[in-house]
């Protein structure tokens, strides 16, 4: 690098509008070193080549000099722009190396002024003892949020043991005396000094552990849905009777006289509320068992993509409300998410929040499941049911993951139903007893309103062995293949046709399979008209009524 006096540096370097000291460090006029000193400063430093990997050891002569000579704050971030770009233009260097190779030689610079300090060097510059000061209020503000985090989890373990002896669940803290087993147990916790030292697998080799069995919403036959201390997530297309769903599940768990734990990013209490009155639940339960919460801040926050600050204040509340709890419902995935200023489509940002959000009540021995949304046209586009909306860690991070598909639409007045099929079952004890050739359909949920909607009858029973079919769709769907005049693609089935697209698709797949219809190259075509009079008449001559259809 050749030498460049300071008028051709500035003269050569694009203005900077963040910069607006440069007027200031040409005149001297904030009371730092004069442009005289500072012409002397930058032309010995620009002619100070360095090989490549040793430009930092350069930059760092430039400010100490640049720091003998009396420079002030101002002046000396101006220097290091000027300097970074100088290197960047001259040394034929990426910008990001450049800025790179200043901020190594800031640190090495700033490390130097600590240890003058620290060694009791007079005449250090006021700029080096105030990185001195900002370093040790970080150093501090690291120390207690890795301490208060080391403490919220350490309250964490205790509730984990409690809540595997449901008879000291009811005991307070203080007057619960540890037995030997806890004591070996709290000793073997304490010996291990980091959650990635080994475990002890005994329980697991001489057959003494008990793999997890589902407990919770159980079918009319006896099977039920969610596993104790797992995470779940239930999804489904908008008003598909997921919320539903859980409520019921919040209702079999108050009518048995357990704690539902509610947390509704989506939603209000007046219509959770009136949803678990019109399901029969008593006042008395829901005042007694029921803990819902609209939560607004969050419960950590991410600081430059590091590790999570815990707002202990908010974990404590939610931990407490989880407290001997046997289901926790967060209604609304990616609503909660955002209120934590996380991504959907980042997979670091979903773990996080099913670490602490999810996690947390689990660790209690709660049934945890998250209500999520499936995305728009999700299987013409993937191919497969069961996709939520964002990242593909919202259900490879959880436990059992089921999806909801309306069948019959639900509302006042009306009897509407739902098939719930199983997407995933990590502990596998829900699959086995699913229907289907591929073990996915595991029950229908029907829900049956007065005409008032004041009450609500449900039915969660296994899935019918007759097939479903959609008739009202599938007269659509064929006449509209019919009057095409070549192969129609989904997505033209979905735009044609009038109606849910989760119904659309059911009533393609059964003109598929009946014949009706195929698919060629570019889409589907008719193969045979369909009419849902036809089915009506050769089921009266049989003498049994079809199955039941759906219209709009």
């Amino acid at each position: 690098m050749t030498g460049v006096s300071l008028a051709r540096l500035d003269a050569n370097l694009p203005p900077d509008p963040h910069q607006p000291t440069v007027v200031k460090l040409a005149t001297g006029g904030d009371g730092g070193a004069s442009s005289e000193v500072l012409q002397k400063i930058v032309e010995p430093c620009l002619d100070d080549v360095a090989p490549v990997g040793k430009r930092s050891d350069a930059i760092y002569r430039f400010m100490c000099r640049a720091a003998e000579a009396g420079c002030s704050d101002t002046q000396m971030a101006d220097l290091l722009r000027r300097h970074r770009m100088a290197t960047e233009k001259w040394g034929r260097i990426s910008g990001a190396t450049a800025t790179r190779e200043v901020n190594k030689a800031r640190k090495k610079h700033d490390h130097a002024g600590r240890m003058c300090i620290d060694a009791g060097c007079p005449d250090v510059p006021d700029w080096q003892r105030e990185s001195k000061a900002k370093f040790e209020r970080a150093q501090e503000d690291a120390k207690r949020e890795k301490r208060e985090h080391a403490e919220f989890m350490a309250a964490q373990r205790v509730a984990e043991r409690r809540s595997r002896s449901p008879q000291q669940a009811q005991v307070p803290h203080e007057v619960l005396e540890p037995s030997e087993e806890e004591e070996d147990e709290r000793q073997a916790e304490d010996d291990q000094s980091s959650s990635w030292s080994p475990l002890a697998l005994d329980a697991y080799v001489d057959g003494t552990f008990v793999p997890p069995e589902p407990a919770i919403m159980p079918r009319l036959d006896g099977p039920a849905m969610f596993y104790p201390g797992k995470l779940h997530t239930v999804i489904g297309e908008s008003e598909s009777m997921k919320s539903w769903l859980l409520l019921v599940a919040c209702a079999t768990v108050l009518m048995d006289g357990g704690v539902a734990v509610y947390i509704d990013f989506e939603d209000s209490p007046e219509s959770v509320v009136g949803r678990l009155l019109a399901l029969g639940v008593p006042p008395v339960l829901i005042l007694s068992g029921f803990r819902y919460s609209r939560p607004e801040e969050p419960l950590f926050v991410t600081r430059n993509g590091g590790a999570p600050a815990l707002h202990i204040e908010a974990l404590t509340a939610y931990a407490d409300a989880c407290d001997g709890a046997a289901l926790v419902v967060l209604d609304g995935l990616s609503e909660g998410m955002a209120v934590h200023g996380l991504n959907i489509s980042d997979t670091a940002d979903v773990a996080k929040f099913y670490a602490y959000a999810g996690r947390v009540p689990a660790r209690r021995g709660a049934a945890v499941s998250f209500i999520d949304h499936t995305p728009h046209r999700s299987k013409e586009q993937t191919g497969k049911e069961g996709r939520a909306i964002g990242s593909q860690h919202k259900i490879a991070g959880v436990d059992v993951a089921y999806g909801v598909t309306m069948r019959k639409p639900f509302g006042v007045g009306l009897t509407g139903m739902a098939a719930v099929s199983v997407v995933k079952d990590r502990p596998g004890q829900v699959r086995r007893h699913c229907a289907g050739d591929k073990h996915r359909d595991f029950a229908e949920l029907t829900l049956s309103s007065s005409p008032s909607g004041e009450t609500v009858r449900w039915v969660l029973a296994k899935p019918s062995e007759e097939r479903f079919r959609p008739t009202g769709f599938m007269e659509k769907v064929s006449r509209a293949l019919e009057l095409a005049d070549k192969p129609m693609s989904m997505r033209g089935v979905r735009e044609n046709v009038s109606g849910r697209n989760e119904i659309k698709d059911l009533a393609v797949q059964v003109l598929v399979d009946e014949g009706y219809a195929e698919k060629v190259t570019g889409g589907l075509r008719s193969v045979q008209p369909y009419r849902e009079v036809d089915d009506l008449m050769r089921a009266q001559s049989d003498g049994h009524a079809p199955s039941e259809g759906v219209d709009d």
